[in-house]
């Protein structure tokens, strides 16, 4: 069985490691997860741990990195040196996953790679991990042209929410001359097949 820290104990520490923007961000994303949970049929205990994690290394990169350097390279080693480990945009993702298990206790696979993923997205990503991703883009403080579609989408289709989403994210990116995750590419792909 496994033993977490408490919600209120998670919330606590975050207000402390989190700017106070990112903190705000993490809550409402915690309150979007849940409400797709429940119209999704998932665990809504667990979403909760997830979504309240999903950012839980942001903005301390590089301290985590330090701290935990060695279980870093292990995850590099089992992800075949995943490009998207270079990104320093995608840094949050892959440290967000040690952090939770370490320093928060959850040994609990579903809800690792669901933080770990929860930007670029994976391909056979299961409905809990794709509702941490939406829950991230679309919380209710988003505000981003494309995204009140995602929105309704997301209630209703998790896999059309997400290639919505990921086309307005290439587009955003392209625009910006910014670095394109290969991953959110083959999601899509893989995705397009499907819906």
């Amino acid at each position: 069985e496994t033993s977490y820290m408490k919600v209120k104990e998670i919330e606590n520490n975050l207000s402390k490691m989190l700017k106070k923007t990112r903190y705000e961000h993490v809550l409402r994303v915690r309150d979007k997860a849940i409400e797709l949970a429940k119209l999704h049929n998932q665990d809504v205990i667990k979403i909760e741990l997830a979504a309240l994690l999903h950012d839980c290394a942001k903005n301390n990169e590089n301290m985590y990195l330090d701290k935990y350097k060695k279980e870093f390279e292990e995850l590099r080693n089992l992800r075949q040196h995943d490009p998207d480990m270079e990104n320093p945009k995608l840094l949050h993702c892959y440290l967000g996953r040690i952090v939770a298990n370490k320093e928060y206790g959850v040994n609990d696979e579903e809800i690792l790679d669901a933080i770990e993923f929860h930007t670029t997205g994976r391909i056979n990503m299961t409905d809990f991990e794709k509702i941490i991703y939406l829950a991230d883009k679309t919380e209710d403080k988003r505000d981003y042209d494309g995204v009140d579609e995602i929105r309704r989408l997301s209630k209703i289709n998790l896999n059309k929410a997400i290639v919505k989403s990921l086309d307005d994210t290439i587009k955003y990116l392209i625009e910006g001359e910014r670095e394109i995750s290969v991953t959110s590419v083959n999601v899509r792909n893989y995705l397009l097949k499907g819906v």
